[in-house]
């Protein structure tokens, strides 16, 4: 957030514009999502932000550009090249300002995220975890089992992704294509992909054929899953585990009347998160994540649950701001122009803490 504020102040945008934008963004995600990421003007509608957000964006980017821009000049304008720099300039700074606070919103219960500098890597130390052996000696003897446990470091380096656009710069000028739109639908857009990578990672690290045997169950029934999370819990320390999968397979866990566990409630107040644990357990549905591979699959397996250790997030992510930009005025036939919204992330599993998995059969 600081270099986003040090751009600002250098070149002189209204720093009130990111809490305008971040407002707008609340608003929609709220309304359309049903994700709570902050809270936002409500006497306002969703409709009138967009149009005075766009105006706004408009306006700074005449005044980042140092030109003077209206409906009038909009040809003229879409192809000077200050014009085009200063817009992609400010669609970075708003997409670094919102991301950061977006992304935590669906990743946070089991990953931490970083941002970094440009060009900068991200390094994390992992302490030892395992317990030192304890053997028995004499008094006759100076030592038994010398052993000596180290540090690990990891480091994880951003990779560049990109979303590649056609866009009409004389119709954004003119007021015809909403920028606040675009920006937002390139936040959507690069947060969903952020998420499926992150989940990627810890299913990786979760791979039942890399992981020891006693810490993958296959079938389940309610002792088998209290015994895995016994032994997470030993093994991390006494630290608690938390119960995490998708609410299709924690539908399978949960307790149903037939072994004795019934309770009545309005139909209208039915929700798998009524019940929060298992045997003091916490029990916590992750939202479905969509692949994004043309044939509407899900990333977030439904025949598969996940004990994870509480006080260790395994995922580990690092976040790059990166500068987007757009073709030349003429390049298509069609006066249009191709932009590339880049955006530098990597995600990994590096923990020190024991995992568990139990697989339906």
């Amino acid at each position: 957030m600081a270099e986003i504020i040090k751009f600002a102040q250098d070149f002189g945008v209204d720093t009130k514009l990111y809490d305008r934008f971040t407002d707008y963004y609340c608003h929609f995600m709220s309304q359309n999502h049903g994700k709570s990421l902050g809270v936002y003007d409500e006497t306002v509608s969703l409709a009138d932000k967009e149009t005075q957000m766009n105006e706004a964006l408009l306006s700074e980017v005449g005044k980042l550009a140092n030109v003077s821009l209206s409906k009038d000049n909009a040809l003229v304008m879409s192809k000077n090249p200050q014009v085009k720099w200063a817009t992609f300039a400010l669609i970075d700074s708003l997409i670094a300002a919102v991301l950061p606070v977006s992304i935590n919103e669906n990743i946070g219960k089991f990953a931490d995220m970083r941002t970094i500098g440009f060009g900068d890597q991200a390094r994390f130390l992992v302490e030892p975890q395992q317990f030192f052996v304890v053997s028995e000696g004499t008094h006759g003897e100076r030592f038994t089992f010398l052993q000596k446990q180290f540090k690990g470091e990891k480091v994880l380096e951003p990779r560049l992704h990109e979303v590649s656009v056609t866009t009409s710069m004389y119709r954004v000028l003119c007021g015809l294509e909403s920028l606040a739109e675009f920006v937002r639908r390139a936040i959507l857009s690069i947060e969903n992909n952020m998420t499926a990578e992150a989940w990627n990672a810890l299913e990786g690290a979760l791979d039942a054929a890399e992981m020891p045997a006693p810490f993958v169950v296959t079938g389940y029934t309610p002792e088998d899953l209290l015994a895995l999370c016994q032994r997470v819990e030993a093994y991390n320390g006494g630290n608690k585990p938390i119960i995490y999968g998708s609410s299709v397979a924690l539908s399978k866990v949960l307790p149903d009347g037939a072994q004795g566990f019934r309770m009545q409630t309005p139909a209208d107040k039915m929700a798998l998160d009524i019940i929060y644990d298992f045997y003091g357990y916490n029990v916590v549905p992750l939202k479905q994540i969509a692949a994004n591979d043309g044939a509407y699959g899900t990333v977030i397996s439904d025949d598969e649950i996940y004990i994870l250790s509480s006080a260790d997030k395994p995922v580990k992510g690092v976040l790059q701001r990166d500068m987007s930009w757009q073709d030349e005025f003429l390049d298509n036939a069609d006066l249009t122009q191709n932009a590339k919204i880049l955006a530098s992330y990597a995600f990994a599993t590096i923990t020190n803490a024991v995992a568990g998995k139990l697989i339906f059969a």
